[in-house]
């Protein structure tokens, strides 16, 4: 039996690195190069025995409609892209609806889901884990909703940066 030759072994281990490093890289993009926006938010349900202290967040005014989605042909699990625009108080809301990334403006990439319906769509931004005592407190203080700041990057994806009760 030949022994390994401590080079190969090296490129191997090497190649598993820079793997890993590179997907931390692609999920913090957003954070790094994303244009920050702010968008009105929903609480769902701010605990989960099964998954720790979190907070579920919804934007009602990022969904296209059933119809919407309907109409442009969109298979379950399918990517697609929503145009956004600034409102008068200068948060972000659904400006229209595309299988394709639009090739100007500011855009989200969300996932069809399965059945298809506008109530279960998912951009990336729905859930933020807190510890214990942070989790209680930000339930209580976004009762009411809130405003989100998120970073877009220009791929559409989208990261959150913090909650402003």
């Amino acid at each position: 039996m030949t022994k390994p030759n401590p080079i190969w072994l090296g490129a191997a281990l090497l190649l598993q690195l820079l793997i890993i490093v590179a997907a931390l890289l692609l999920a913090q993009l957003p954070l790094l190069t994303g244009t920050e926006i702010r968008l009105a938010a929903q609480p769902v349900d701010p605990r989960s025995l099964l998954r720790g202290n979190y907070v579920i967040l919804d934007y009602p005014q990022l969904r296209p409609s059933t119809e919407q989605l309907q109409q442009a042909q969109l298979r379950p699990s399918q990517p697609f892209y929503i145009r956004l625009e600034a409102n008068a108080d200068g948060l972000y809301q659904f400006a229209g609806l595309s299988p394709m990334p639009p090739s100007n403006g500011l855009y989200l990439r969300g996932r069809v889901p399965n059945p298809i319906s506008s109530r279960r769509i998912r951009y990336g931004i729905e859930a933020l884990f807190l510890p214990k005592q942070q989790a209680l407190a930000t339930e209580a203080k976004l009762r009411d909703g809130a405003i989100v700041r998120v970073r877009v990057d220009s791929r559409g994806q989208a990261r959150l940066v913090a909650l402003e009760p």
